[in-house]
């Protein structure tokens, strides 16, 4: 005989989009409680809410981009099934319900609205699913490639169901949290839409239109990635701002470049590489992007670690044959002024739809900080050296060299592109503290390891929370 009351009841918090466990009732017979938190997400991004097409010759047409969840309700329930909770907005959906017994479900009516003069394309589905077991089920009615007309609404079913040809109770440890998310795209300006030869809304709608991506949880981060062990397009929802699934790209992966601005440096190659200039001091400096002198002013070492270099002429205790390099007997070439595409390569979807990037072009090169020997020069800002406490030593009040250097280029090359930057994703110098003080006299700066190191020492684990509000630095912040 089954018990008619479940042993343990989840909830969804929709802020966190993540379900915890409210109580375990024990019971002697083993039931079954199954969460189904459902995410639906308008993946549209912010930079369409508003904007205007050119329609042929007729002129300018303002366009409004508004998509959004306008209702929910329950459709119908079978059996012992219990709705315990729903909820929504405009663009997240949550419910949670009890399933008991082979073949009870709760199925939901879910509207979205098109309030906008722009046709939207429902161009992809995406289902993840979190500890699924195969008597579990999701099912709904939503199908790729249709189109949801301006000032139209359609109302859609989403079923949560216990397999009624199930044997036995499924041994769940955790809820069941399943989560789909909706990318629609707008038509292109001259009114086609579907799938074929539109436009899809945001960069990271095209990395997920373009992408099929898996669960990182097989993943094992103590190894480098392997075709067996990681490489590709990601998700997640550990470690991450609010618990929010993130999606990024690991390994040797190389369908993740894009094209996004332009900077105007001097170029200095051989046989079309570019060539950095060398000079050795407490360390290697690379400058990418040298003078006319300094490109030439020895002949072109290459190098099968560094790449193409110049500037060691013999007079230095460090030689091209320290770099197990190649000296050659040419020049390289310079020209000055050169503008050229800025190549990236996406390393991640962040939590609020922005896409994280990295240069694959050199912009140049500085020291991180001309000091070293105080913690305090571990930030990207700082406080005062020689304090007596961590607040003091690592508060933003001055600017790290790099800083400077980097702030300079973005003045230069992408201050007009401002407006497509994300105001809350930034870069995150993480100065948490895995052991010792982060400030003092020598011996304390040599024995401090910050979070970095115990993730990559000792968890093993990505983490793409900032840990201390204090080290996260954005466009605004």
């Amino acid at each position: 005989m089954i018990d008619k009351k479940p042993t343990r009841r989840y909830y969804c918090i929709i802020e966190d989009k993540g379900c915890d466990r409210v109580s375990v009732r024990k019971k002697r017979n083993i039931i079954i409680s199954i969460l189904a938190c459902v995410l639906v997400l308008m993946a549209v991004g912010y930079a369409l809410l508003r904007q205007s097409l050119n329609i042929a010759s007729t002129g300018t047409l303002t366009g409004v981009w508004d998509v959004y969840i306008s209702d929910m309700r329950v459709k119908n329930t079978n059996g012992k099934a219990t709705e315990l909770t729903h909820s929504f907005n405009a663009t997240t959906a949550n419910f949670e319900v009890d399933l008991y017994m082979p073949g009870d479900y709760v199925e939901y009516y879910i509207t979205v609205t098109n309030d906008g003069n722009i046709d939207a394309t429902l161009n992809q589905i995406i289902v993840n699913a979190t500890n699924s077991h195969e008597d579990i089920k999701l099912s709904h009615t939503l199908e790729e490639g249709e189109v949801l007309n301006g000032g139209e609404s359609k109302t859609y079913t989403i079923k949560i169901e216990f397999n009624k040809n199930a044997t036995k109770i499924p041994d769940i440890e955790e809820p069941v949290k399943y989560e789909i998310k909706l990318i629609y795209q707008k038509p292109l300006e001259n009114g086609s839409g579907g799938s074929s030869g539109g436009s899809i809304g945001t960069l990271s709608d095209k990395i997920l239109a373009d992408n099929t991506a898996q669960s990182d949880s097989s993943i094992d981060f103590s190894q480098i990635s392997s075709d067996t062990n990681g490489k590709g397009l990601y998700y997640t929802s550990t470690n991450t701002e609010g618990n929010a699934t993130t999606y990024y790209f690991r390994g040797a992966v190389d369908n993740n470049y894009v094209k996004f601005g332009t900077q105007t440096k001097n170029k200095c190659t051989y046989n079309g590489k570019d060539v950095s200039y060398l000079t050795v001091g407490e360390g290697l400096i690379f400058e990418y992007n040298p003078t006319e002198e300094q490109c030439l002013s020895t002949n072109v070492c290459v190098s099968p670690y560094y790449g193409n270099v110049v500037g060691m002429d013999g007079t230095t205790d460090f030689t091209c044959a320290d770099m197990e390099g190649t000296q050659t007997s040419e020049k390289a070439t310079f020209t000055s002024n050169v503008t050229e595409d800025i190549l990236w390569r996406v390393v991640r979807i962040n939590e609020d739809g922005s896409t994280r990037l990295i240069t694959e072009n050199t912009v140049g090169s500085s020291e991180f900080n001309t000091n070293y020997n105080d913690n305090a020069y571990v930030g990207y800002m700082y406080g005062t050296a020689g304090s007596t406490t961590y607040e003091a030593t690592h508060t933003n009040t001055n600017n790290s060299t790099i800083k400077t250097y980097l702030d300079n280029w973005y003045q230069e090359n992408l201050l007009s592109y401002s407006s497509y930057m994300s105001p809350d994703a930034g870069f995150c110098n993480d100065r948490s503290i895995y052991t010792g003080l982060g400030y003092g006299g020598t011996n304390d700066t040599y024995d401090t390891y910050y979070g970095a190191y115990n993730r990559l020492s000792n968890t093993k684990q990505p983490q793409f929370v900032c840990p201390q509000t204090n080290d996260l630095f954005t466009t605004i912040t």
